[in-house]
C-alpha cells in the first residue's frame, strides 16, 4: 500500500479534496483497527466461543465457517502489514499467534492432494480459509470470467484449445527442481512428470497450470464453463512461511528453518539443513512453490528485495515508488491536492 487520501467517515457521496496520507500513517491505522477487530473476534463462530456465546445468528458452526473474518484473521493480516513494513519482530509476533492457536479455530495444514483437488481447497467456504473471498455455485456466484481459471485452464482440463497465460517449461523447471516434490516433478531416469498437481500437459508446448481448477460444465455443452474459486489471501502455510521469513531477518536461522522444514514435508521435500544454501533465498523459493497461482509472488519479490538490496534496478523502483501502482490521470484532475508518485511522473 503507497501513499492515498485516508477517509474513515462516510460522506453520503460528496467527497472533499484531500492530499495524500503518508502510507506509514494508513499502515498504523490498518494495524489499529486490525487489533481492536483481534481483541472482538471469536476464534470460530457458534462454537461457545468466550467471545460469542451461543449459535449465531442462530446458525450452526457450519454455516461460518470459512464464511466470516475470526481472530486469527485478523492476527494473520496483521503479520503481513509488519512484514510489509519490514517490521519483523512484530511479524515473528502476529504468526506466532496464529501458529500457536489454529487449532483453536478448526485450521489444519493442508496435504498436497486437498491443496490441489477441484473440489478441494479452493472450492466453496473452508473452514482453512483464514480469509477469503468465496463464490458458492448454491448462491449463484459463480461467473465464466472473472477467475484465474478462465485464463490458465485449457485442454486437457476444459475444452479450450490454449490458455490465455501460461508458465514457460525453463520457468517450471527452475522453480521445481527438486525430485519427489508432491506439487510437480520429473522422474529423475525417464524425464516424464512424476506429480502432475499443479501443471497438467507439461509435455505439449504450452504446460497447464491446473492447481486451481473449480470449474461446473454445462451437462451437455463441454464448452459452457463456469468457475467459482475462493480468492484465498492467506491461509496457514501461507504464515508459517511468513514467519520463517520474520525469524531468518530477526537472525534466528534455527527457528526459521524449522518452520521451512514443516512446509516442505507437507509436500515430501527432504528437510532443508544449514549448509545447503542461503536460508532466505530458500524461504522464498519455498513460498514460490507453495503459493503459486495465489497472487503473492510480487509482494514477496519487494520485501525479498528490501532484505537482500542486491538489485540496483529494483532498488529505485523501491526507492522512487515504483512498486505502487500510479494515480490516474482522470483522478489527478478531479482531485488537484492529489500529487503523482515521483517514479511515474
Amino acid at each position: 500500500m503507497g501513499d492515498v487520501p485516508l477517509i474513515t467517515t462516510s460522506h453520503d457521496g460528496e467527497f472533499e479534496n484531500k492530499p495524500r496520507d503518508s502510507k506509514e500513517d494508513i499502515l498504523a491505522f490498518v494495524e489499529q483497527e486490525l487489533l481492536a477487530a483481534a481483541r472482538d473476534l471469536p476464534y470460530q463462530y457458534s462454537q461457545n466461543d468466550p467471545q460469542q456465546a451461543g449459535n449465531y445468528y442462530n446458525e450452526d458452526s457450519g454455516r461460518w465457517a470459512g464464511a466470516l473474518a475470526r481472530k486469527l484473521s485478523a492476527y494473520a493480516i496483521l503479520a503481513h502489514v509488519s512484514a510489509w513494513q519490514g517490521k519483523y519482530a512484530d511479524a515473528a509476533v502476529y504468526a506466532k499467534v496464529v501458529l500457536d492457536n489454529y487449532t483453536r479455530s478448526g485450521h489444519a495444514y493442508l496435504n498436497t492432494n486437498t491443496l490441489t483437488n477441484s473440489n478441494g481447497f479452493f472450492m466453496g467456504r473452508q473452514n482453512n480459509h483464514l480469509f477469503a473471498l468465496n463464490f458458492l455455485f448454491e448462491h449463484l456466484e459463480q461467473s465464466f470470467t472473472g477467475h484465474i481459471e478462465e485464463l490458465t485452464l485449457a485442454r486437457p482440463v476444459v475444452s479450450k484449445l490454449l490458455p490465455d497465460i501460461y508458465i514457460p517449461k525453463d520457468t517450471i523447471l527452475s522453480i521445481f527442481d527438486e525430485p519427489l516434490d508432491e506439487r510437480f516433478s520429473l522422474d529423475t531416469l525417464t524425464g516424464e512428470p512424476a506429480s502432475e498437481r499443479y501443471f497438467s500437459a507439461f509435455n505439449t508446448s504450452v504446460p497447464i497450470f491446473s492447481k486451481i481448477k473449480v470449474i461446473r460444465n454445462g451437462v451437455a455443452d463441454p464448452t459452457f464453463r463456469m468457475y467459482s474459486s475462493a480468492v484465498v489471501f492467506t491461509r496457514l502455510e501461507d504464515i508459517a512461511l511468513l514467519r520463517a521469513e520474520a525469524l531468518a531477518a530477526l537472525n534466528d536461522p534455527a527457528g526459521a528453518i524449522e518452520l521451512l522444514n514443516s512446509i516442505r514435508g507437507l509436500r515430501a521435500l527432504p528437510p532443508f539443513e544449514e549448509g545447503d544454501g542461503d536460508l532466505v533465498d530458500a524461504i522464498f523459493k519455498e513460498r514460490k512453490r507453495e503459493l503459486l497461482g495465489e497472487g503473492w509472488h510480487w509482494y514477496d519479490m519487494v520485501r525479498y528485495m528490501k532484505i537482500k538490496r542486491n538489485s540496483a534496478e529494483f532498488q529505485k523502483l523501491i526507492d522512487e515508488g515504483g512498486i505502487y501502482w500510479p494515480i490516474a490521470g482522470s483522478l489527478l484532475t478531479q482531485n488537484p491536492e492529489l500529487v503523482q508518485t515521483p517514479y511515474w511522473k
